[in-house]
């Protein structure tokens, strides 16, 4: 499509909504302020109500490429304990097997090592997701503050210095 894109053949771009179009808020944000405008190439996002074509004053795309790759992140996060229930099982049947006789010492030794290292790693990615996830949410708030801010100045005809302060504090 990229390709297509850059050789003009392309002039709208259509997704459900602006998850579709990436789940990398920076990737995303850079395809809809950097890339399609370049390429003259029209952008809609049917259910979040986003035509690049109509852009309104304030526009929230950017926040929702955010909260589409914090919801990315977190399904990664619940992917990866649902695999680490999954190994936690194996492992009982393994041992079941084991104690039955139809694993030998060696191979239950072999197959259960590959099973933990591939927990640690893990246990290792749902803690970087959950940091970053925090911190994500740490500064959605501030945006959300931020945007209230500026939904109560949206029609003021002249910036004083009350209101200067309050932006940006």
């Amino acid at each position: 499509m990229m390709s297509d894109i850059e050789a003009g053949k392309i002039g709208c771009v259509i997704t459900k909504d602006l998850s579709r179009l990436g789940r990398n808020y920076i990737e995303s944000g850079s395809y809809m302020e950097v890339f399609f405008p370049k390429h003259n190439v029209r952008n809609i996002a049917i259910a979040d109500n986003y035509d690049s074509l109509n852009k309104q004053e304030m526009n929230i795309a950017p926040f929702k490429n955010i909260l589409n790759d914090m919801y990315s992140r977190d399904i990664s996060k619940k992917v990866l304990a649902g695999r680490n229930q999954e190994i936690d099982d194996t492992f009982i049947n393994l041992y079941v097997d084991k104690v039955k006789g139809i694993l030998t010492e060696k191979r239950f030794l072999k197959l259960t090592d590959v099973m933990e290292k591939e927990q640690e790693s893990n246990q290792n990615r749902m803690q970087e997701i959950a940091a970053f996830i925090n911190d994500e949410e740490y500064s959605e708030s501030d945006v959300q503050m931020f945007m209230g801010e500026i939904r109560r100045y949206a029609a003021i005809m002249e910036l004083d210095e009350m209101v200067l302060n309050r932006l940006i504090n």
